[in-house]
């Protein structure tokens, strides 16, 4: 067979291996720290078992479930995450870390319990968090969150990148507190297919080599 024959069928070849080395589309995960299923992190400094991909880690208290005055194993009335006696805030001082089991991209965060003008006093709730480890980001209580008037929602749309573990903590100011109610992240999951693809592209790649149609006469 001719080289420009040969060259022919292995770029015939190759373009069909290709096209299957990608990954499939990103997939949005939605975790919800409020529908019961966390149960199991009632009162550990470390929750791993929940099998959803995310882990949760405290220091200066054990992680707490949180409500919002609703009754006791309610769910409809659950706030979200906090440490020790309640929510999160800067006593011990009180850290909530969520990992990851690989890199994600981390759309957005769900706080609760985040106010402003707290207590009717000009109290203005800051929280802050850290991704990966890093430096420390603010977030402050939107406007029209009164205590006793909402429940201090606020989404923080992060869209970052590559994202293994973020970290919560409360500003030092002796009143700012908050909750963790959810998040939302992506990542891409490769396809089962790919592999086996591959795989069969190169022992056809192979069978043709041994039979000299990559070789120029």
């Amino acid at each position: 067979m001719s080289s420009f024959a040969s060259k022919t069928i292995l770029g015939l070849l190759m373009a069909g291996i290709i096209p299957v080395l990608g990954t499939s589309p990103a997939m949005a995960v939605t975790i919800d720290f409020t529908d019961g299923s966390w149960n199991g992190a009632q009162g550990q400094s470390a929750f791993t078992t929940h099998g959803s991909g995310v882990d949760l880690a405290s220091v200066g208290g054990n992680i707490t479930i949180n409500y919002n005055g609703g009754p006791s194993g309610d769910n409809s009335g659950r706030d979200g995450l906090g440490i020790g006696d309640d929510e999160i805030t800067q006593s011990s001082p009180e850290r909530l870390t969520i990992s990851f089991d690989g890199p994600v991209t981390l759309q957005t965060v769900n706080i609760t319990d985040l106010f402003r003008n707290d207590a009717g006093i000009g109290r203005h709730e800051v929280g802050w968090y850290s991704i990966n480890g890093g430096a420390y980001s603010s977030f402050a209580a939107a406007f029209g969150q009164i205590n006793g008037l909402t429940n201090g929602l606020l989404t923080l749309n992060l869209n970052a990148l590559n994202v293994n573990s973020i970290t919560f903590r409360a500003n030092t100011d002796g009143y700012s507190d908050f909750s963790v109610r959810g998040l939302t992240y992506t990542a891409s999951v490769p396809e089962p297919s790919t592999l086996i693809m591959l795989g069969f592209g190169f022992l056809i790649a192979a069978a043709l080599y041994r039979r000299g149609y990559f070789q120029s006469v």
